[in-house]
């Protein structure tokens, strides 16, 4: 049916701000000509209002009364309730807040006009906007009040760069996890770097940064208390040439900093990587570098905190030649990398001895080119990293990870190389390993595990059958040769049973076998410190053919074979050894 007239609806209006809104009858309405208010009448109880009254209708002139102190907000008071039941009435329940307070409880870079926009080619750069956010959270405010170091959420999405953000004192950035919120530099510089607190982004020299000459970072101002959280941080290209560039996070006199459940991914596969380390050939194409203002200790990087992180595609995962110490890195996972943890490959000038007292733990090393950690030299002086519980495949082979190629007998460098003195290795386990020894013959090149200047072992024991043998020894392990003097300690408990034909001679022997090392002479020595009992009533077992133990060195291949000779029928034997040097 065709409409043929619309009725004119009367409301009752005036001048609020001189008489006053009257009390509306149910449903009425009543139109505030002066503040340009509109109202509607609740009614009466009888009729079911909550109350007698009338209610502000929101419209197009007053929404901006959302955010004042006339629109309260109060946490529980929803329209219908019925989520949760208030238990203990007579304790303090939510407070009145506005709506405007409310929401600035939480600040997200979209704000600040920041866009997701990134498809892998183009995208609109989002430096300008980052920067903005970052400056008025922690430059542009009161910098004593704790209350302005409030964190910036970054929503899900990819951000394109073509400039460094420059990160100041107690910055706080939470994303929403690896692969959904994604930062991609454009850029041979860092994609974020920390800077001065005094810097005030402004002027000529808006940031005040690390650099060795002047200007640089200060005691009153250095980077302090930054945690990064949830954020895939990717370069853009793969660079052709080897010209230098930045990792994309530098950790500049950090004191206090945590980067927690981030990606640092760039584009190199395992088959591209690089072919030596001998040069300093895309150092620089890494994920996080750390570095410390000053001659020795001076704002040394400390206190850090590394931890379920992803490194991916770099050359470096991890990366300092600067006195930095006290850096924790746990629960990371490292793939397809020239090196993960890089130590002083090369020490800056005016620094001492490279980090110190990290504690690498519990993380996983996957399809590394070269060492999966590495801590250069430190002219002598005492480093004190401990690498415990980690996991090792892949490790150290650089033949470019093909299935066709990978033999862990072929090893080119060890998995840890501790150059530095006073570092340990402490349960790690290696694939490496697992691999020799289930080789029947001799490995072609058995590098060290774990090259160090101090002791390395393992509480895992192993067992094997010991086979009748008297006139050629008989392979009980392998183990790697680190190509200087070494001593190696293997503890072991052997059992056999039907010595001599005799079924009811039983023998039990324990010992620690001493074998000396000598890279010069390229010789070995083997002390058998030992006790045994037996038990049949016949001829000691011992006095007429016991066990001996024998040990050679393969300066080729780098291994120390340890074998054994004896006249008893079949046995077993556990074992556990250590070595240093």
């Amino acid at each position: 049916m065709a409409v043929i007239e619309i009725a004119k609806i009367q409301v009752r209006r005036g001048q609020e701000g001189v008489v006053g809104m009257p009390q509306l009858d149910g449903g009425e309405f009543g139109w505030a000509v002066d503040t340009q208010t509109l109202y509607i009448g609740n009614g009466s109880v009888e009729e079911g209002a909550p109350a007698v009254g009338n209610t502000e209708i929101l419209t197009s002139k007053n929404i901006a009364n959302l955010f004042s102190a006339g629109a309260p907000y109060t946490y529980g008071t929803s329209f219908n309730n019925t989520d949760y039941t208030v238990i203990d009435t007579t304790i303090q329940g939510s407070v009145s807040r506005t709506v405007s307070a409310k929401l600035d409880d939480f600040v997200n870079v979209i704000d600040f006009g920041a866009k997701a926009d990134w498809n892998g080619s183009t995208g609109t750069n989002n430096t300008y906007a980052f920067q903005q956010a970052i400056n008025q959270l922690y430059l542009n405010v009161d910098r004593a009040l704790s209350n302005s170091r409030k964190t910036l959420r970054i929503p899900a999405g990819s951000y394109y760069f073509n400039s460094t953000i420059y990160i100041p004192p107690h910055a706080s950035l939470l994303g929403e996890g690896q692969d959904k919120t994604i930062l991609v530099g454009n850029t041979r510089n860092n994609l974020l770097q920390l800077c001065d607190g005094t810097s005030t982004g402004l002027g000529v020299q808006p940031y005040i940064v690390f650099n060795p000459g002047q200007p640089y970072l200060t005691s009153q101002g250095r980077p302090t208390n930054i945690h990064i959280e949830g954020i895939t941080f990717s370069y853009a290209n793969k660079y052709p040439s080897q010209s230098s560039y930045s990792p994309l996070l530098s950790l500049d006199g950090l004191l206090n900093g945590q980067i927690i459940n981030c990606k640092f991914t760039g584009l190199y596969t395992y088959t591209s990587m690089y072919i030596t380390d001998s040069s300093n050939s895309y150092d620089g194409y890494s994920g996080i570098e750390i570095r410390s203002q000053g001659t020795g200790q001076v704002l040394a990087s400390s206190n850090l905190l590394i931890k379920d992180n992803i490194f991916t595609g770099l050359k470096y995962g991890i990366t300092s030649s600067y006195d930095c110490n006290d850096i924790i890195i746990i629960n990371n996972t490292f793939d397809t990398l020239n090196r993960a943890v890089n130590y002083a490959k090369t020490i800056a000038s005016y620094n001492i001895t490279g980090p110190i007292r990290s504690k690498i733990t519990g993380n996983i090393f996957n399809n590394i080119y070269n060492e999966a950690i590495y801590v250069g030299p430190s002219n002598n002086n005492l480093t004190y990293h401990v690498s415990s519980f980690n996991s090792f495949y892949l490790v150290g082979t650089n033949l470019g990870g093909q299935a066709a190629q990978y033999n862990d007998s072929n090893a080119v460098t060890p998995i840890i190389n501790f150059i530095s003195p006073g570092n340990v290795s402490i349960e790690d386990k290696f694939d490496r390993d697992s691999y020799i020894k289930k080789q029947v013959s001799d490995p072609t090149n058995y590098l060290p595990l774990v090259k160090s200047k101090g002791v390395i072992g393992s509480n895992i024991a192993y067992t094997a059958t010991m086979i009748a043998s008297t006139s050629t020894p008989v392979t009980l392990v392998t183990i790697p040769y680190a190509g200087n003097d070494q001593t190696i300690n293997l503890q072991y408990i052997y059992t056999g049973a039907g010595v001599n034909g005799q079924p009811q001679v039983f023998v039990s022997r324990k010992g620690i076998l001493s074998i000396g090392i000598s890279s010069s002479l390229s010789s070995t020595s083997v002390t058998d410190s030992h006790t045994y009992t037996y038990s049949g009533g016949y001829t000691d077992p011992e006095t007429i053919n016991g066990v001996i133990f024998s040990a050679t060195l393969n300066t080729v291949s780098n291994f120390v074979k340890v074998a054994y000779l004896e006249n008893y029928i079949n046995g077993s034997i556990e074992y556990q050894y250590n070595y240093l040097g």
